[in-house]
């Protein structure tokens, strides 16, 4: 489908335009710039279409949005009808369908623009001016009619867990917690946002008790019961996740450290080795060779947690995590030399792109980012 030209833009727009209360109306040369914005996002400018959106004052974009969306759709419905009402035997609801088709398409497009432009910003506030566009967008979306929101929940689904993954990497525990919970009111029982939520659960229960060997001396019964409620919430999550999704990979690894740290090693042993054996990213049978060698030195057998972390190094030969934990064996194994050269190695390995997928786990799915907005361009874009 075609773009409006600027004339038949002018003439559809002009009633509109006259009367937009809030803010000051925009022109129509600004409403052709919004519309050819939309169009550079969808011919693949993905990062000046976003820096383009950041340059726009929010109340302007939102302005812009509700013209081009809302405004110009129903006027050119409006007149359709009166058409009909004029000229009876002139069919219309093949050009009604392409109207609703370009709202709808219009509608993710301006989306699709404010998520990307949020994605940009490091120094906002909670959620930032960009972010809450797109929120308003996804709730207008879904008040569609029935017939246009079929098949858009994947979209909204999607769309919601990029803004997790943004939340997460943001460090914006407070909101992410509102997100997740309105993406789980939407689309309940969903394994990814169980997985983000458990992820929360987590994450506050690793904050609450910081070092576990010392809960007798330092921490109070009633923290320990608080972490142990955290543990056990996240716990569900995951459980929950993997039932539903079964190679969803994460959800059973994050399961398994919850159970190592609740006790139930046998379990816990169970999960992370079939999270070690399986087709999981590299990053996630990483962490699972660190946490079974953590709990092969729990169970006090040092070989194979030197084994275990052995095979982590094998998949990301940089990691800091298990050269440490090496060096940390070979100390307790009295044997000197070998724990100064893993310590040495960890040194030499120093640099500033180093990799360690465990420096990011408590970031939940942030790891997951880069993919979850290639799929939301993919779906967004029809491609």
């Amino acid at each position: 489908m075609t773009w409006p030209t600027s004339c038949g833009l002018v003439c559809i727009l002009t009633p509109a335009l006259a009367g937009s209360p809030a803010v000051a109306q925009p022109g129509t040369a600004q409403v052709t710039a919004y519309l050819a914005l939309l169009q550079r996002y969808e011919s693949g400018d993905y990062e000046g279409a976003a820096r383009t959106a950041l340059t726009m004052k929010p109340a302007a974009a939102h302005e812009l949005g509700r013209l081009v969306i809302i405004e110009d759709i129903k006027d050119q419905m409006v007149l359709l009808q009166r058409l009909k009402a004029a000229t009876p035997d002139v069919p219309i609801g093949s050009r009604l369908n392409q109207l609703r088709q370009e709202r709808l398409r219009r509608l993710k497009l301006t989306l699709l623009v404010h998520t990307e432009a949020a994605l940009r910003v490091t120094a906002q506030g909670p959620l930032g001016d960009q972010l809450t566009l797109a929120r308003g967008w996804v709730t207008f979306l879904r008040s569609l009619e029935q017939d246009e929101w079929e098949g858009q929940e994947r979209f909204v689904r999607d769309w919601y867990l990029v803004v997790a993954s943004h939340l997460q990497a943001a460090d914006q525990p407070r909101y992410l917690k509102a997100h997740v919970t309105s993406g789980l009111e939407l689309f309940r029982g969903d394994p990814e946002l169980l997985l983000a939520r458990g992820s929360i659960s987590e994450g506050e229960a690793d904050v609450a008790i910081v070092d576990r060997s010392l809960s007798a001396e330092v921490y109070t019964s009633g923290l320990m019961q608080r972490w142990r409620n955290f543990m056990s919430a996240a716990g569900r999550d995951y459980q929950e996740a993997a039932r539903n999704q079964a190679d969803l990979h994460e959800a059973t690894l994050r399961w398994g450290r919850i159970n190592r740290h609740l006790g139930d090693r046998r379990a816990a042993r169970r999960a992370l080795g079939q999270v070690a054996a399986s087709d999981a990213p590299t990053p996630l049978k990483y962490l699972a060779r660190i946490f079974l060698g953590e709990l092969s030195e729990l169970e006090q057998q040092p070989a194979d947690a030197v084994a275990e972390y052995q095979a982590a190094l094998a998949l990301v030969p940089s990691a800091q995590a298990p050269m440490l934990a090496l060096s940390r064996l070979c100390d307790a194994a009295a044997d000197d030399p070998c724990a100064s050269q893993w310590l040495q190695r960890s040194f030499d390995a120093t640099r500033r792109n180093r990799v360690d997928p465990w420096w990011q786990y408590q970031r939940g799915q942030a790891w997951m980012l880069e993919g979850r907005l290639t799929r939301l361009r993919a779906e967004g874009l029809g491609k």
